[in-house]
C-alpha cells in the first residue's frame, strides 16, 4: 500500500533566480496531472523575524502567484507554503533563503526564487 502523503500539496519545484530589481517568492501551484490551478493562495514568514508574514492573492488561472518582500535585494530566510481560506496549511514548509549578491541574469543570487507546489 501506498502511504497517503500528510498534506494534499507538495513541493513540486524549488528554483534559485537571480533579480537585482526586488526580492520576491513566485511560482506555479499544479493539480495532480500538472494543469494550473486557480484560487490558491501561499502563505511566507520570514525565519527569526518579529515580521508577522503575508499571503499571496489567489493564484491565477495558469496556477501563478507572486509574493513581493522588498523593491531591493535582501538577505532574508522564508517559510513558503500553500494554505486554504482558514489559514491551515495544506503543504509542507518549504525554507528558502534570499541574498543581496550576484543579481545579474545567469548569477548564482538567489533574490527571487521560484518555489512551486503540485497537488497530491
Amino acid at each position: 500500500a501506498t502511504a497517503t502523503p500528510a498534506y494534499p500539496f507538495s513541493l513540486e519545484l524549488s528554483q534559485r533566480m537571480p533579480n537585482c530589481g526586488i526580492t520576491q517568492i513566485w511560482g506555479f501551484i499544479h493539480d495532480s496531472a500538472g494543469n494550473g490551478l486557480s484560487s490558491q493562495t501561499v502563505r511566507v514568514e520570514a525565519i527569526g523575524s518579529a515580521w508577522p508574514g503575508t499571503t499571496s492573492n489567489p493564484s491565477a488561472g495558469d496556477g501563478s502567484y507572486d509574493v513581493l518582500l522588498d523593491d531591493k535585494p535582501k538577505d532574508g530566510r522564508w517559510r513558503v507554503y500553500v494554505i486554504n481560506s482558514s489559514g491551515a496549511r495544506l503543504s509542507p514548509i518549504v525554507e528558502v533563503t534570499t541574498d543581496t549578491t550576484n543579481c545579474q541574469p545567469g548569477d548564482s543570487g538567489n533574490q527571487t526564487p521560484r518555489i512551486e507546489f503540485k497537488r497530491n
